[in-house]
């Protein structure tokens, strides 16, 4: 079965004529199902926490992400969704109904708001590394500003903080290769590395090393 789960609506509407494409696509290149995994900036419910969580000062990383949360945010509640996926699926189209929620340090409240909808599946993101959009390539050139070492201990750490995820996803595509293709994925709920450490990428040196509990 061959199936992608990671797909957006987010540069259009939700209207039934600009959708056909996904499913048209879908079908050309042998897929069986799809899923919408729309971003979490795409709903009001989650606007306070991205406005806690960026850095929105006047800095360079500042100032971009200010411009970034004004640009096609926030424009329809989980309820418009969960109404517009249901009218896909009685029209007959084949399609899971997910979400794509970033690392907020408000876990407790991200848990709130998904406990009211019926997700599908959800996708754990980690966008954020202390409040900074380290994946938007306009602000690319921060990876040389703090020391990559710091950059990715962060990024490890939080990778484990996310226990709400059970993601499926029959898509793959490694960013720095340009590869993609198909996967058999099996589902788990979470999985954390039982310890890690940071180490100077111009030395080689293990700075220090950190457990962390292991979670399933």
């Amino acid at each position: 079965m061959k199936y992608d789960y990671h797909m957006h609506f987010e540069y259009g509407d939700y209207d039934v004529e600009w959708v056909k494409g996904f499913f048209e696509a879908a079908q050309k290149r042998g897929l069986d199902e799809i899923g919408i995994s729309e971003h979490s900036h795409t709903f009001p419910e989650f606007q306070q926490l991205y406005y806690d969580d960026l850095i929105l000062d006047d800095s360079f990383v500042g100032s971009f992400q200010q411009k970034w949360l004004k640009r096609n945010k926030f424009k329809h509640t989980l309820e418009d969704y969960f109404a517009f996926m249901a009218k896909l699926r009685s029209l007959g189209y084949k399609v899971k109904t997910g979400i794509e929620v970033c690392n907020f340090q408000n876990q407790a409240k991200v848990r709130e708001i998904l406990s009211h909808y019926d997700f599908d599946y959800v996708i754990g993101s980690i966008h954020f590394i202390r409040g900074w959009a380290y994946d938007s390539s306009e602000i690319k050139a921060e990876w040389q500003n703090p020391p990559e070492y710091d950059g990715y201990y962060s990024y490890g750490s939080i990778s484990c903080s996310l226990v709400y995820v059970n993601t499926l996803s029959g898509r793959y595509y490694n960013r720095n290769t340009g590869e993609e293709g198909y996967a058999d994925v099996t589902v788990y709920q979470c999985h954390c590395t039982e310890s890690g450490g940071r180490r100077d990428t111009r030395s080689n040196r293990v700075i220090d090393k950190y457990s962390i509990k292991s979670c399933h």
